[in-house]
């Protein structure tokens, strides 16, 4: 047998990877191996302070866990009896895929049960002084109860689910009641707070200083930003905010300017662009924050483009706290998951190995975490952009342009730029009308004059190779002369070589002359590109073809 001490820490190991779920009681059987296993695990109060258990079913056990704990730290996490189907906790699955989904059937239909929320937390009162995390999910909550102190409450997650009550039908979810209200309290060591569902805008009353992560989605729909915005200003150490399907309301008036100097994460999504335009104009964010803004479309016809002049603003420097760091790569492509409106990466953290050696693509970033070391600067869906008539409505250069217009000074320092159009990589000739064209040149990306990779994706610019003089209305700190001077490498994904007497002119395709004429001028103007990249086979660059290629550049690779 292993001592005692050895087969504690081996339980509470094994306790501990098990995940939460409605069932989460299988450990249970390894404490009755033996008597002596037995014994020994009654005599440890800290393996028994995981309280897991459905309401009214569970009662009996959960008062029990109770009692075997002592007075440890206890972490609780209680449901309503007879669900429809499991609930994941939001540690289960990604903010997107909660988010996605409650879009999808905001209000799923679930059988009756018999507790509220404000009754299952009716529970765990005789032991709130003792609750260190509490998950507490409910169908229906018609009061909220003062709860004493919970000096000990580190991580509070609430799941409002669809609002049904036993003796009437579905409770307009404005009338659902926070469970849990904590007045005159400090709850000095709340650090995690996350809202989920039809909660009411007196969820933000919850708010601590002591806060570092705060994610709420679908909820607090009746608050505005500046309900927010004075709830966020005690919050000095919040490190992650996520904002999903939330601040339904608009606010018109004087608002606060918020700094939070250490947060990593800021994430909105499905939040009006008028919403999310007012958040970002008055945060003050560290350099080294991530920004992921998300299905945020206009409510209103605006003749300012509110959401993209407040990100460009971002990407210029503004509301970015010293010491700053220069934006060193931009992705531009359209959202793939809609396939409809641009998007842009805006990264400060690219190394000098992944130039001329990788490809930067915001698809790449799809699904990454603020913990990842990849994480870009900037992601953000271009909602609100509108463009003229003579460019396509989900031009990304044009989204790109409207970007260099606003934030030129900021992005002198970019030095990897990748350009990329699904939508049109994915549609087949038959499919084509004159109107899908390649992503157009503009003499507004000479702010970049720093570059020295670029990735383009299906087309090039036969600008790379002009020498135009810069048009006056461009800032005089405009170069001419060939664009991106210091251009090294140049990588060409998913093209093909036509024979230009075919006639033939499609997405992919591109004319060895032309190719020839960007590098040539180039070369004889002193801008000699190192290495030219093909990222994946080229068709129709034969032997002969690479042999003339590399007469203008140091190295092909294909």
């Amino acid at each position: 047998m292993p001592p005692a001490d050895v087969l504690i820490e081996i339980l509470l190991w094994t306790q501990g990877e098990i995940s939460l779920s409605f069932d989460c009681k299988q450990w249970l059987r390894l404490t009755h191996v033996c008597k002596y296993w037995r014994t020994t695990a009654l005599e440890c109060p800290l393996l028994w302070r995981h309280i897991y258990g459905m309401l009214p079913r569970d009662m009996e056990y959960i008062q029990e866990m109770f009692k075997r704990s002592g007075e440890a730290p206890i972490r609780c996490a209680l449901w309503p009896s007879a669900p429809k189907r499991p609930v994941s906790s939001s540690k289960a699955t990604t903010k997107w895929q909660r988010l996605i989904g409650r879009m999808r059937c905001p209000f799923p239909s679930l059988p009756p049960t018999q507790m509220g929320g404000d009754q299952l937390l009716s529970c765990l009162l005789p032991v709130i002084h003792r609750v260190e995390e509490l998950l507490l999910t409910f169908d229906f909550s018609l009061r909220t109860i003062d709860i004493p102190d919970a000096p000990l409450l580190r991580s509070l997650e609430m799941v409002a689910r669809d609002g049904i009550h036993p003796n009437q039908q579905n409770i307009i979810p404005n009338t659902m009641e926070i469970p849990l209200r904590a007045i005159g309290t400090s709850l000095a060591r709340l650090e995690n707070l996350d809202l989920d569902g039809p909660l009411p805008a007196s969820g933000l009353g919850l708010i601590r200083p002591t806060l570092r992560r705060l994610e709420i989605l679908s909820a607090c729909t009746k608050a505005t930003v500046a309900d927010l915005l004075y709830a966020l200003q005690g919050t000095p150490t919040l490190e992650s905010l996520g904002l999903y399907q939330s601040l339904y309301r608009t606010f018109e008036g004087e608002l606060p300017i918020v700094v939070l100097p250490f947060i990593k994460h800021f994430g909105v999504g499905d939040v009006a662009g008028e919403t999310c335009a007012q958040l970002l104009r008055h945060v003050r964010l560290p350099a080294d924050v991530r920004i992921d803004i998300r299905l945020c479309y206009p409510w209103r016809s605006h003749p300012e483009m509110q959401l993209t002049d407040a990100v460009t603003a971002i990407l210029a420097g503004y509301g970015i706290l010293e010491p700053r760091k220069p934006i060193t790569s931009i992705s531009m492509e359209s959202f793939k998951d809609s396939m409809v409106w641009p998007m842009i990466c805006a990264d400060n953290t690219l190394s000098d190995e992944s130039l001329g050696s990788e490809t930067l693509d915001a698809s790449s970033y799809s699904g990454t975490t603020a913990q990842e070391p990849a994480a870009p600067f900037c992601t953000y869906v271009f909602c609100d952009v509108d463009p003229p008539l003579d460019h396509r409505m989900f031009d990304v250069a044009y989204a790109l342009e409207y970007v260099c217009r606003g934030a030129y000074q900021g992005l002198a320092d970019v030095r990897m730029l990748s350009m990329r159009d699904p939508f049109l990589e994915y549609r087949s000739y038959e499919d084509r009308s004159s109107d899908d064209l390649p992503p157009s040149w503009s003499d507004w990306f000479r702010c970049m004059a720093n570059l020295e990779t670029l990735h383009l994706t299906g087309f090039i610019w036969k600008e790379l190779g002009t020498l135009p003089s810069v048009d006056s209305s461009l800032p005089t700190s405009f170069a001419s002369g060939l664009p991106f001077p210091g251009l090294k490498c140049l990588q060409l994904d998913n093209v093909r070589f036509r024979n230009p007497k075919a006639g033939i002119d499609f997405q992919g395709d591109i004319h060895l002359e032309d190719l020839l004429a960007i590098l040539r001028s180039r070369d004889e103007a002193g801008c000699r590109i190192s290495r030219l990249e093909f990222m994946q086979r080229a068709p129709g660059l034969g032997p002969e073809g690479k042999t003339r290629l590399e007469g203008y550049v140091d190295k092909v690779v294909s």
